[in-house]
């Protein structure tokens, strides 16, 4: 009751007191610093050593142990947890509360730093842990600025007292792009399994000889464009691919070498095989004996015509006969087409309702249809002559055939749907460039693609199997009002 009647007596004490209250609230509030966790110091720092192609074991042994023996026992440590994994290990260290961190770093980077550790091990990086850890500053860089711009302000962040670390985010990285060609999707895996084995640096066991425990590994020999392209790679497909890619090939040559006469000799070719195959499809033995007498008459005829009066196309019109197919019969000696239609018959006799192409092409070989022709002979028996002797002729022309020349032509022809592949013009290279005496149990072995510097420096990539290109990425995505960049986030060290 006193202190009540002693405050109410002296009200202008009390209101300046009540004043300096408020005041002092307000001040404290504007100072408080503003965290969305609460400050949490824990003293814990971490030391990593990298120690490239080394086991587990051989981390342990080498490294590992060599840390904790110079750490455990180091006043104010009052833990060491280790960890060794392949190429690296990894030590976690607890120490007091209250110390000075700065200097313990110092500390422990003497005592590690006058270790006996492997020569192929990085230098060991000791660093803080800081569970309130934040960026104290985020310097927004435009997409353009030179890396040696970028590197240099990294450098200059990292020097100032008190700034813990540097990161980056939205730097731009250069990546190699690899994909199959069109229609060789089926050699995707072993691309994939060609360069792991090619770009990895990967421990691949241990070898103990005269007590010795000697890691093993895989050292890249990939540092380039260049080298990506010429990394081997063994192609295995099914024999009915490699097949069809040397028919493919034949074709490909056929067209390569084509003039005027080799053009009506294949126009002959092809019609004369569609017309064996309807004739066999169409007729029984006993109509081709018929067939046969009839053309060997007609042989009689068409011999006796000089070569200054031969004209097919009239005799054609007047027979109805395709001016190929009477080229072929005037071509052919009498015996030799009496033989033929013999086989023919024979065949016909031994497969007296159904036969196979493969069973016909057997025929084909059997009558005496060349081996060259034969090669993509199955590809013909639907192809349109008229079209392909009216789009081979403009070939006649061109000096050189691309493989997207032959492309068209084999679109044109849709002898695409008779290959069962989806054929892109890279592919058509890729069966192009084979060695087909190369292939050994339906394996093939070749590089990505073929690489060629240029005198000015540039370089030229010929995709074998696969399409190579350097492309420049950003690892993370950074903008600042819509600008695309790079951020450089600064920390703190820990307790600043």
């Amino acid at each position: 009751m006193k202190i009540l009647k002693q405050i109410i007596k002296r009200p202008l004490t009390v209101c300046i007191v009540v004043i300096i209250a408020i005041f002092l609230g307000i001040y404290s509030t504007t100072k408080m610093p503003v965290k969305i966790l609460p400050n949490i110091k824990i003293p814990v720092l971490g030391v990593t050593v990298t120690y490239p192609g080394a086991s587990a074991n051989t981390i342990d042994e080498e490294v590992t142990s060599k840390i904790e023996k110079a750490l455990k026992n180091m006043a104010e440590v009052t833990s060491v947890t280790t960890y060794s994994i392949d190429n690296a290990s990894i030590t976690i260290i607890n120490l007091e509360y209250g110390i000075d961190l700065d200097k313990k770093i110092n500390e422990i980077n003497e005592a590690i730093n006058n270790l006996d550790l492997p020569s192929e091990c990085s230098v060991p990086n000791v660093s803080s842990v800081d569970f309130n850890a934040s960026s104290v500053a985020d310097v927004f860089i435009p997409k353009q600025t030179d890396h040696q711009i970028l590197t240099q302000m990294m450098e200059h962040f990292s020097s100032i007292e008190g700034v813990g670390s540097v990161e980056v985010k939205g730097l731009e990285k250069n990546k190699i792009l690899v994909e199959p060609l069109k229609g060789l999707e089926i050699t995707s895996l072993l691309i994939v399994e060609a360069l792991n084995k090619s770009l990895l640096d990967i421990p691949l066991g241990n070898i103990v000889e005269n007590g010795n425990d000697v890691a093993i590994r895989n050292e890249s020999g990939i540092i380039s464009l260049e080298d990506v392209a010429k990394t081997p790679v063994a192609i295995t497909l099914p024999s009915n691919i490699w097949e069809t890619f040397l028919a493919l090939n034949n074709f490909a040559k056929m067209l390569e070498t084509l003039d005027e006469a080799k053009l009506d000799n294949l126009v002959m070719m092809v019609t004369t095989e569609q017309y064996l195959y309807e004739m066999v499809s169409t007729q029984d033995a006993t109509e081709i004996t018929n067939t046969k007498n009839t053309i060997l008459g007609y042989k009689n005829f068409i011999d006796s015509y000089s070569d200054e009066n031969w004209h097919p196309e009239e005799l054609g019109a007047l027979f109805n006969i395709s001016p190929a197919l009477l080229n072929f019969f005037r071509n052919t000696e009498k015996t030799a087409l009496d033989d033929m239609f013999n086989k023919i018959i024979i065949f016909r006799t031994n497969y007296p309702s159904e036969f196979s192409t493969a069973d016909f092409m057997l025929l084909l070989g059997d009558i005496g249809i060349s081996s060259d022709y034969l090669a993509f002979a199955p590809y013909m028996l639907k192809v349109d002559v008229a079209s392909l002797d009216e789009l081979l002729t403009l070939t006649l022309n061109k000096e050189t055939l691309t493989n997207q020349d032959i492309l068209e032509i084999i679109n044109f022809l849709a002898l695409d749907q008779s290959f069962n592949l989806d054929i892109s013009s890279d592919l058509i290279g890729f069966i192009r460039s084979i060695d087909y005496n190369e292939v050994k149990n339906n394996t093939y072995v070749t590089s990505l693609a073929k690489y060629v510097e240029k005198e000015d420096g540039s370089y030229e990539i010929t995709p074998l199997i696969a399409n190579i290109r350097l492309i420049n990425e950003y690892d993370s995505y950074a903008y600042y009002n819509g600008v695309e960049g790079t951020i450089l986030e600064v920390y703190g060290k820990f307790g600043s």
